[in-house]
Formats: structure tokens, C-alpha cells, sequence
């Protein structure tokens, strides 16, 4: 189950990313995790308030594929990769959106009232009839008025010439005939109508801003303008963010994809480093009951005068040794517990165990050159280098079209309709082509371009240093695997042999012809050699998973064919 899940997700679909139907980083296709305490808090923001909250209370045993499984469900690094590749699929659709004219609605309705208005150079329609009437009903009242003035002044003349006749007095003759004159031409021009012409029509109300002086004004409006606009011509600036955009949901996806399988290699080296742990506990504590035994066996002899007290000292000081080794086995453990359980990212409160046994994981049937050659084609980093080109090229063409011709075209259509006018409502359209090239914009367009051009240069170099890297990782993964599989043989006979020697120096002890310190060396070298030989399987497992990371290739535990073959 744990490498059919590996491979899944080792494919360029990404089964585990959650799109599409498929399952999403918290599930797996068949089984889960038996136990739901081992899964993270809920809440992502949580904190602990108090000491309960942390305290470990549950000893949860768990099997390599477990915690596989745990660390697609809770591992939170795997999660942001997963949400980075989310929101670079949403820049994808964006920038697939400039294939697509943008179309604009506004609409608006407004109710003006202005402190200011102006005369309307419309004219109303105006009553001609009786505009002659008004001018008739004028003219008779001013020729009426003209002649009562006329009458009026005849009389003044008469009465001042009448006085003149009574005074001979030659200065007031010459003032009263300067009065006459005066009063003369005053009634000849009061005497002479004005012409009365036709009055101009009259011209509507309107609002006008404030600076044209006059007042008053009061308007309801609805207006409507939809728009659209369609890019024809871009000079690659469009198709290359697109190129842009999909070449980083690539990167995305690979560097998912290369998070699962380091995943799955960090897992499984925790996990081997409690069974690590947690046999040399079982190892320590097989040899502070051999002490023992041996210390009280040393005590019986000196005290029938079998043996010394120099026999009794080197056996507590075995005694201590191992219980030393043993506190020193303990600690390595709990270190372990707590790697293991954060990287699976469960509960603070868990403390967990390893459930497998130490055994050997699997076989590698493929040779060094079929190993080199798989890792070359399958390894995701060669992979993310090619698209990191791929994307210094397209960000290259962006920058390029900055400085070419850009060809636009849109169209809008506008209605607008006063409410309270009584008068229907009015519609303008407007339709044409934009084109626009940018001659000089200081060769930055230019800069740009040979910022990428270095870019592809540099995932170009990386490239080739990868390759190298890559090669040298699978070499140094194969070499320790055949390494340690010979020492795996070699560990093993050297147990046999060492609990041989053991129960010899026990039998030679007990007939008086050998010494404690037979003994207690014959321990040692039993204790050493299971350490030798837990340590040795131990590092077989990492150096397969470590050359099935580098190979990303990940086999079944009992081996596996080349594929194709």
C-alpha cells in the first residue's frame, strides 16, 4: 500500500493534490489510519493554556506505513505546497482571461438639485395673437399719455408768455425765452412715438454651473453605458504570461511532487531511527541483566573462595556501563518519539512507538548504470530546472513585447434618460481600433530581457550541476546498500559467535578454570554485536530508501524488475 501511494503521486498527475476528483492530501485512495487521536488539532491558530494541554498521555504504537500515511494526512509543509500550487492554477485562469474581450456595465441614476441655471437657446412656443394685442393695448396707452403731455406743456407756454407780456424787463425776456425753447422742444420730442417691435420668444430654464451667476434647478437623470474591449494584437505579451503562468503551475507540481517523495524518505528515516533507539533499549537492558547476573555470581565465588575481590569490582563496574548505556539508549529514544512526532504532526499529547519489527525492508535488483539512468529520467529537479527555463523564456517574450505594437479594439453604447423633461430619452454609440508602440521607454524593456536571458543561463548551468549531484547520490545510496548488506552477514554470524563464547566463559567460570573477567568481556562482545547487527540492517533500510529517493523510484519489498522489463 505505502509504495502504490508513492507512485501515485510520484505521477505527473499528482493524484494526491485533491483536483479533480481525486483524493486530497488529508485522504488516502484505501485505508487510513486506524486511530483519529493521532491527527493534528483542528484548529491551525490554536496555542495551549495551561500544562494539561501538552502533556504526553497517550503511548500510540505505530507501523511504517502509518506513519506514511499520517504524514500525507497532517504534514503541514505539504499542505502550503499544495495550496502555492492552488493559487498558481488561479493565476493560470488569469492569465487565460486576456483570450477573452472585457465587457463593462455602468448604470447610474441621479437626482441633481444646482444652486445655478442659464437660458436655454431653445425657443418655447409663444402665442403670436396675443403677443399683437399686448403690443396694440401699449400703443394706444402711450399715445394717450403722449398727447395729455402735449396738452399740459401748451398750457406752460401760454402762462409763461402771458407773464412776459406783463414784465418789459429785458433779462428775464431773455431767460423766459431760453424756458420756452426748452419747453418747445420738450413737447415735440414727447409729441413723436417710439416704435413698439415684435417681442423675442422666450427661452426655457436650465442648469448650469455655479460660475455662470444666475440660480435655480432641479433634475432626475438615469444613465446607462455598457463597454467592451478585446486586446487583437499583443505582440506575444499575452501568450507569453500564459507560457508563464503554466510553466510555474509546472514547477508547482514537481515541487509537490518532489515534497511527497522527500516526505516519504524523512519519514522512514525517523521512523528507523526509533527502532534504532528503541532496540539498543531492549539491547542495553539484555546486557544490565547479564551484568547483573554476573555481579551476583561474582559475590557468591569471593564469598566461597572461589574467587577475588577484584573479580567483584570489574563486574559492578560492567554494571555500571551498561546501565549508563541504557539511561544514554532512553534518551536517544524519547529524542526519536519527538522527531517522529512532529514531522507526522500529530498531537502534542502522543508519544509514539515503533510498531514494526527491525527487519530487512527489500531487495535492489537493478545495477548502478540502470540505477544512474532511472534517477536521470525520473528525478523531479532535472525537471523543475527545464520548466524554470521555460519560464525565464516566456518572462523573456513579456518583457520584449513591452517596446511592440499593441492592437486594440473596443466598442460602447450609451443611453440616457431625463426623468421629469418629458422628453424622450438619447443614445450614442462608439466603436473603433487602438494601436500603440512604446518607441522609448530608456532601454528598460530591453534590461528585462537580458535579466531572463541570464536566468535561463543560470537553470541551464544548474542543470548540468544537478545531473552531477544526482549521479554521485544514487553511486554513494548504491554503495552504501551493497555495503551494508555485506555487513548484515557479517553481524550476524558475529552473534552467533559471540553467544557461543558467552555461555563457554559462563561454563568455564563455573568449573574454576576461567575468570569473571572472561565473563564479563564475552558480554560485551555479544552486547556489541547486536548493536552491530540492528545497525547494520538499520542503515541497509536508509540506504534503500535513500536510493529509492534518488532514483525516485520506490520497489515493493521484494524487489522489483526494470520497468519494461
Amino acid at each position: 500500500m505505502v509504495i502504490r501511494l508513492y507512485l501515485v503521486a510520484a505521477g505527473l498527475g499528482i493524484a494526491l493534490i485533491g483536483l479533480g476528483g481525486q483524493p486530497s492530501l488529508g485522504q488516502t485512495p484505501e485505508t487510513a489510519v486506524p486511530e483519529p487521536k493521532l491527527n493534528r488539532d483542528s484548529s491551525l491558530l490554536s496555542l495551549p493554556t495551561q500544562e494539561s494541554d501538552v502533556e504526553i498521555n497517550l503511548n500510540q504504537p505505530l507501523a511504517l506505513q502509518q506513519a506514511y500515511e499520517l504524514a500525507l494526512r497532517n504534514n503541514l509543509t505539504l499542505q502550503v505546497t499544495e495550496l502555492q500550487l492552488q493559487q498558481n492554477q488561479s493565476f493560470l485562469t488569469q492569465a487565460k482571461a486576456a483570450n477573452w474581450p472585457t465587457v463593462s456595465v455602468q448604470s447610474a441614476l441621479t437626482r441633481t438639485d444646482s444652486a445655478n441655471f442659464l437660458l436655454n437657446q431653445t425657443p418655447i412656443q409663444v402665442d403670436a395673437a396675443a403677443q399683437l394685442q399686448a403690443q396694440q393695448r401699449t400703443l394706444q396707452s402711450l399715445q394717450t399719455q403722449q398727447f395729455q403731455s402735449q396738452q399740459e406743456l401748451s398750457i406752460d407756454i401760454q402762462q409763461l408768455q402771458s407773464r412776459l407780456q406783463q414784465d418789459q424787463n429785458q433779462s428775464q425776456q431773455q431767460i423766459f425765452d431760453q424756458q420756452i425753447q426748452q419747453l418747445q422742444l420738450r413737447a415735440n420730442t414727447s409729441a413723436t412715438p417710439f416704435a413698439i417691435t415684435n417681442v423675442a420668444p422666450l427661452q426655457p430654464i436650465a442648469a448650469v454651473p455655479i460660475s455662470q451667476g444666475n440660480s435655480g434647478g432641479i433634475s432626475n437623470r438615469i444613465q446607462g453605458t455598457v463597454s467592451a474591449t478585446y486586446n487583437i494584437y499583443t505582440s506575444g505579451f499575452r501568450s507569453g504570461q500564459i507560457g508563464a503562468a503554466k510553466a510555474q503551475v509546472k514547477i508547482s507540481e514537481l515541487e509537490l511532487k518532489r515534497q511527497l517523495e522527500q516526505l516519504r524518505l524523512d519519514v522512514a528515516n525517523d521512523y528507523y531511527n526509533l527502532q534504532q533507539s528503541s532496540a539498543l533499549i531492549t539491547v542495553s537492558k539484555d546486557a544490565v541483566r547479564n551484568a547483573e547476573a554476573s555481579l551476583e555470581v561474582a559475590r557468591v565465588r569471593e564469598q566461597a573462595g572461589l574467587g577475588t575481590k577484584f573479580d567483584v569490582l570489574q563486574s559492578e563496574v560492567q554494571l555500571a556501563d551498561t546501565i549508563q548505556n541504557a539511561t544514554q539508549a532512553e534518551n536517544l529514544q524519547k529524542i526519536a518519539q519527538r522527531q517522529l512526532a512532529q514531522r507526522l504532526n500529530v498531537k502534542e499529547t502522543v508519544n509514539l512507538s515503533a510498531a514494526d519489527q527491525v527487519n530487512i525492508a527489500g531487495g535492489w535488483l537493478l545495477t548502478l548504470e540502470e540505477s544512474i539512468v532511472l534517477a536521470l529520467q525520473n528525478r523531479v529537479e532535472l525537471a523543475q530546472l527545464l520548466s524554470q527555463r521555460q519560464l525565464a523564456q516566456q518572462q523573456r517574450r513579456v518583457a520584449l513585447a513591452a517596446n511592440k505594437p499593441q492592437l486594440q479594439a473596443f466598442a460602447s453604447a450609451e443611453v440616457v434618460e431625463g426623468l421629469d423633461d418629458g422628453v424622450s430619452g438619447a443614445f450614442g454609440y462608439a466603436v473603433g481600433l487602438q494601436v500603440s508602440i512604446n518607441f522609448f521607454d530608456g532601454k528598460a524593456a530591453k534590461s528585462r530581457a537580458a535579466q531572463q536571458e541570464e536566468s535561463i543561463a543560470i537553470a541551464e548551468t544548474q542543470f548540468a550541476d544537478t545531473k552531477n549531484d544526482l549521479r554521485f547520490e544514487v553511486e554513494q545510496a548504491y554503495s552504501d546498500l551493497q555495503s551494508n548488506l555485506r555487513n548484515i552477514n557479517t553481524a550476524q554470524s558475529s552473534v552467533q559467535l559471540a553467544e557461543e563464547s558467552l555461555a563457554l566463559a559462563r561454563l568455564r567460570s563455573s568449573a574454576g578454570i576461567g575468570t569473571q573477567l572472561d565473563v564479563t568481556s564475552a558480554e560485551n562482545s555479544l552486547t556489541q554485536a547486536k548493536g552491530n547487527l540492528i545497525s547494520a540492517i538499520l542503515n541497509y533500510n536508509r540506504a534503500l530508501i535513500s536510493l529509492q529517493r534518488a532514483t525516485s523510484y520506490a520497489q515493493p519489498v521484494s524487489g522489483v524488475t526494470p520497468p519494461g522489463g
